[in-house]
């Protein structure tokens, strides 16, 4: 009769994506979890500051809309960070459920999909 083995490393060692510009903020996290952590960059997307008038124009239209309108900072190399080099820009972005993003179990309500989709109709009056 084979037994299986059962083997618990003593430590392991990975490498992770980390969606943050700032690293204060990672290594808070960390410590807040009690995480070790060694941080090495070994590539960095600078964040795209977006236009100030397509942003008040995007704040402009979720009021309107009557819907929330925090603002966040992207580090992320979405296309519209590109574009921001030939054009003015913004993004919108549409909530996730438990915030879960860039993930298989991700999943947007169709109510804030529509709300997302009136804002920005509203923008473009």
């Amino acid at each position: 009769m084979l037994r299986p083995i059962k083997i618990i490393p003593s430590e392991v060692r990975f490498t992770a994506g980390v969606g943050n510009y700032n690293d204060a903020v990672v290594e808070n996290s960390c410590e807040r979890e009690g995480t070790d952590y060694d941080l090495k960059e070994i590539w960095q997307i600078t964040h795209t500051e977006f236009s100030p008038m397509v942003i008040k124009a995007a704040i402009k239209a979720a009021r309107k809309v009557d819907t929330s309108h925090p603002t966040i900072i992207s580090g992320t190399g979405h296309e519209a960070s590109y574009l921001n080099d030939s054009t003015k820009t913004a993004m919108l972005f549409v909530p996730s459920i438990n915030k879960k993003t860039h993930d298989e179990a991700e999943y947007t309500d169709w109510d804030d999909a529509i709300t997302d989709s009136e804002v920005y109709a509203e923008m473009t009056r």
